[in-house]
């Protein structure tokens, strides 16, 4: 899956804040279809080896192991 980076990391930003809303307002945040949201969590579950679940009573994907370590770097150095 070719996948864009800037989306990757405001996606991580809000698991870590457990604050990505439900899958439709996630993908309205991130201005993208609803499908595009499972095949980024997708991307993150299978090529990254991330936990990341869904907690209905919050409404919002959390990363299920504190243990998770996923780090991009955007930009020039």
């Amino acid at each position: 899956m070719l996948v864009n980076l800037e989306i990757i990391r405001q996606l991580d930003a809000k698991i870590r804040r457990k604050a990505t809303g439900n899958p439709q307002d996630l993908a309205n945040s991130l201005g993208i279809s609803r499908r595009h949201v499972f095949r980024y969590l997708e991307y993150l579950r299978d090529d990254c080896g991330l936990l990341v679940e869904y907690d209905k009573d919050r409404e919002s994907y959390f990363y299920a192991n504190s243990n998770n370590f996923f780090l991009i770097k955007l930009g020039k150095d």
